[in-house]
């Protein structure tokens, strides 16, 4: 949330690089049905306490859901403590809950990676269009209190090597991209489908986009932290009764097209 050039209460330096404020939002299921919308303060890592907001949304998503659980996050949110909390609050209540959180590659040695999968002829390349490839591989982690026997810690990656850009131009050096997930999913969960489980997390974005937009919340009213955050509750509580009844009144036979109110 950008609040530059404000004197809001807790107003700092975000990981964007503007001043404001760092929210956590908690979304369920594809609809946006959001059940939580924490703000912080703008110099609050993303994964710092996360636990909490994790542990206070448990008891509704239980409620609410019957089969297993999987929690998804970005690469914000790698972090060992947080993945170990999820594994703990499955076993408390008694679910198959795993998770899938991007992996932060900051310190991977990328380079040294691509010439190793590069120079191996038992590594299966997958052509996607003249000039870009890529691999895919997983690895079992030890991570200590993370997933059990059953279901363990591994992490998916994805090598991207471009030797041509999108522009067709060709390129002195190959470009290369690392990606990984960690995961606890069922290890029948093959590399693609976890993958292809996580592509869907882009759509958190657009519901990001609804809080800034339909409920105008990209700058908050109040200069106390603790209105703009009864605010933020508030929003959270519209925009959920917003998504109940979008989908139903446009599904009656006299609806009429989709309009911005609905939240759609």
């Amino acid at each position: 949330m950008d609040k530059s050039d404000t004197q809001k209460e807790l107003v700092g330096r975000t990981y964007s690089g503007v001043d404001g404020y760092c929210p956590l939002a908690v979304y369920l299921g594809r609809l946006g049905y959001c059940l939580e919308l924490a703000l912080r303060p703008g110099v609050q890592h993303s994964s710092r306490e996360s636990e909490y907001n994790l542990e206070r949304t448990r008891p509704l998503v239980a409620s609410l859901v019957t089969g297993p659980l999987l929690v998804r996050a970005d690469s914000g949110f790698c972090s060992a403590k947080l993945m170990q909390e999820i594994s703990a609050q499955g076993a408390a209540v008694g679910r198959e809950m795993a998770f899938i959180i991007k992996w932060n590659p900051c310190k991977a040695p990328v380079e040294t990676i691509a010439a190793y999968k590069a120079g191996n002829p038992s590594i299966a390349w997958q052509t996607l269009r003249p000039g870009k490839r890529e691999c895919v591989w997983q690895n079992m982690l030890d991570l200590v209190d993370v997933g059990n026997a059953a279901n363990p810690a591994r992490r998916v990656y994805r090598l991207t090597e471009r030797t041509i850009d999108k522009h067709g131009n060709g390129l002195l050096l190959p470009g290369y991209v690392l990606e990984g997930w960690t995961t606890t999913l069922p290890v029948r969960s093959e590399a693609q489908d976890v993958m292809a489980l996580y592509c869907d997390h882009a759509t958190h974005e657009k519901f990001h986009a609804e809080f800034k937009s339909e409920m105008d919340l990209q700058r908050l009213p109040s200069g106390k932290f603790d209105t703009n955050y009864l605010v933020c509750r508030f929003a959270a509580v519209a925009m959920n009764l917003l998504h109940l009844i979008g989908p139903n009144t446009l599904n009656e036979p006299d609806a009429r097209g989709r309009q911005r109110l609905c939240g759609i």
